[in-house]
């Protein structure tokens, strides 16, 4: 029976490492803030593996990954959901305000739960998605 599952395991490993190399995958440099000056010595420059279709190629615009973004959007299931954030012990979320499409999502988000009576932490600050990260 061991042998069975475990045969059955690797079949579907296989089936999912296949499926997983067929989505885009890109060499890409990033830049962390928070890993300036630590303490271990590793590089706040670090070349990433990014495993996901990139809305944009060659500098131009990929609709098809673009539609998909737009339509996995937190906000477009929030009132799916709205029984089960109800069951949540706690809800907390902040943005700065500089960083406009994160920020304008969470106020809406707060709203909505504003709207259902649904308890949660909703704060707004000066800034952008990366400029408070080492504080």
């Amino acid at each position: 029976m061991k042998k069975l599952f475990l045969f059955t395991l690797l079949i579907c490993l296989g089936a999912f490492a296949s499926f997983a190399q067929k989505g885009n995958k890109e060499r890409i440099k990033v830049h962390s803030k928070a890993l300036e000056g630590n303490l271990i010595g590793d590089s706040a420059d670090r070349d990433v593996t990014v495993y996901l279709d990139l809305p944009v190629q060659n500098g131009e615009p990929r609709q098809d990954v673009i539609n998909k973004i737009i339509a996995n959007r937190t906000l477009n299931f929030v009132d799916q959901y709205i029984l089960n954030l109800k069951k949540l012990k706690a809800i907390g979320m902040d943005a700065g305000l500089q960083d406009r499409s994160i920020s304008n999502a969470t106020k809406t988000l707060h709203e909505i739960l504003d709207s259902y009576q649904i308890d949660h932490v909703y704060e707004s600050y000066e800034g952008d998605h990366l400029n408070r990260i080492a504080e």
